[in-house]
């Protein structure tokens, strides 16, 4: 009888162990799956070259440049984990918000050379146009 009780103690917790290894890899795997995810997503992340024409609405166009996020490729995602998803798509967001607010502040300067530049030459119309 106390054999018995002892092997199924060893048993028992040969399993607790097995399940909680078990546990501790797929963690692992996933933490390591997101990671990889995100550093791709921030890799491929592209600033969109149609905010230069934002450029011209100053308060208005930097703020839909920074709170506008793309949604990422969905050719990059396919026969990917959940954890590689949601990592690339959050770090593509991320890093794809900051370009476009570069690019940006690249159409605000040259809307505002632009205007300087009417004004020092004498030039008139061109803030119209703009």
């Amino acid at each position: 009888m106390v054999i018995i009780i002892f092997g199924r103690r060893i048993i028992t917790s040969f399993f607790v162990l097995l399940l909680i290894a078990i546990q501790l890899s797929a963690q692992e795997k996933t933490s390591s799956d997101y990671l990889q995810g995100r550093a791709d997503g921030e890799r491929d992340a592209k600033g969109n070259p149609l905010w230069i024409a934002a450029g011209c609405l100053p308060p208005y166009g930097n703020l839909a440049a920074y709170l506008i996020k793309p949604n990422p490729p969905a050719h990059a995602l396919l026969g990917k984990s959940a954890s590689y998803i949601q990592g690339y798509t959050e770090g593509y967001k991320s890093k794809s918000a900051g370009k476009n607010v570069h690019v940006f502040l690249s159409g605000y300067g040259m809307y505002n050379g632009c205007g300087d530049c009417s004004h020092y030459t004498g030039i008139k119309g061109i803030q119209r146009v703009l």
